[in-house]
């Protein structure tokens, strides 16, 4: 499969508007009065077009994965089951067309695409926002529709909450009554400029039981088959402040496993109602998702005319592991009796710069690099 490249060049002027009213006593040549017109204010809710939620929010939440945390903004919509087997929809645009932005490293690749490609532990994470609707110049490439925007932990963040300012640990550990259980261990401290992390996370979700009038075509039972999943995810950052100057090196890892159909998306029917969706054709196997990123990060203020800048350089790499195709109709058919692997491999670069022109006046500016490639 030949590369694709992407470059892009961006540059947004942010203009504040005014609004103003007076009143006047006027006369024309004739010396016809003029009646006073009276100031009218008008007020009105504006409903944001990003929505976040925060750290403390996830704290207080047993959520494990992107669709329980965003299940009360209304402009999203996840259809599948648990894991890559969730479609994701902002205003019923689909994946394709949305960046899911992991500090501000993101793709467009699909492995399959009957399958999602996006993993996001709220373990790990800090802060997720939601930018609903087509993005700005400097959203960067390929936001389209929306972007989920997400930051993982700091040291810092956690350093907060610890009775030594210096070192702290962190366990976390979680039930769900539909059959689940998580549990996790995070280190982190600073040591004069430098502060370090690390963080680890596991699910274990057995299959889970479906929602209102579902039967299970086999057994006749609510518990939906090939839906159990294993997943672990770990984060390991180092990061150094000096001024009003920060760099920050993270490695980021995360993997669901499990006896999964190939068409993650769509369940397996019974064969006597005559759907093609069939245990054959769905070909339950051992199958493993993954996606690593490791992201280099600096970010500044207070440049003389920057007043802001950031900038990142990243590789993200997505993979998937089977344990068996053949059959399916993919990945050569009854001719590949063995296990496949496919990985999308992401290099990106983002430069951005914020300057204040005038009191209202703000220029945003910068660059992005994208080069993805498909490893069949």
């Amino acid at each position: 499969m030949q590369p694709i490249f992407k470059i892009s060049a961006l540059m947004t002027l942010l203009l504040t508007s005014f609004a103003h009213a007076n009143t006047a006593n006027q006369s024309d040549d004739n010396h016809i009065a003029v009646q006073k017109i009276n100031t009218i204010q008008v007020k009105g809710n504006r409903t944001p077009s990003t929505r976040t939620v925060t750290a403390a929010k996830l704290d207080e939440a047993t959520d494990t994965q992107l669709k329980e945390v965003l299940k009360k903004e209304p402009s999203i919509t996840f259809g599948g089951g648990n894991g890559t087997s969730q479609y994701l929809y902002i205003r019923g645009m689909g994946q394709n067309s949305i960046d899911v932005k992991l500090d501000n490293a993101y793709s467009d690749s699909q492995i399959h695409y009957h399958q999602g490609r996006h993993m996001l532990d709220p373990a790990l994470v800090k802060i997720v926002a939601v930018q609903k609707g087509a993005g700005s110049a400097s959203a960067g490439i390929g936001q389209t529709n929306g972007a989920i925007i997400a930051k993982t932990i700091d040291a810092a963040d956690l350093l907060k909450n610890s009775s030594n300012p210096n070192f702290g640990v962190k366990l976390n550990a979680g039930y769900n009554s539909n059959d689940g259980h998580n549990y996790g261990l995070s280190v982190f401290g600073k040591q004069g400029m430098f502060d370090y992390l690390i963080a680890g996370n596991r699910s274990n979700e057995s299959e889970y039981k479906g929602g209102k009038d579902y039967v299970n075509p086999f057994t006749g039972s609510k518990i939906v088959p090939y839906s159990a999943l294993d997943k672990t995810s770990y984060l390991a950052k180092i990061g150094a402040t000096l001024g009003d100057h920060r760099l920050v090196l993270s490695h980021l890892n995360e993997q669901h496993e499990g006896e999964r159909t190939v068409r993650e998306e769509f369940p397996i029917d019974d064969v006597s109602t005559g759907s093609r969706l069939t245990t054959a054709r769905q070909s339950p196997a051992d199958r493993k998702m993954s996606v690593t990123n490791t992201n280099l990060e600096w970010t500044g203020k207070n440049l003389g005319f920057i007043q802001e800048a950031a900038a990142n350089v990243y590789r993200l790499v997505q993979g998937r592991w089977s344990a068996n195709d053949s059959g399916n109709g993919y990945a050569g058919g009854d001719k590949n009796q063995g296990s496949t692997k496919v990985k999308a491999v992401t290099t990106g670069l983002n430069i951005n710069f914020d300057s204040a022109l005038h009191e209202n006046v703000l220029l945003k500016y910068g660059v992005n690099y994208r080069h993805q490639e498909a490893k069949p």
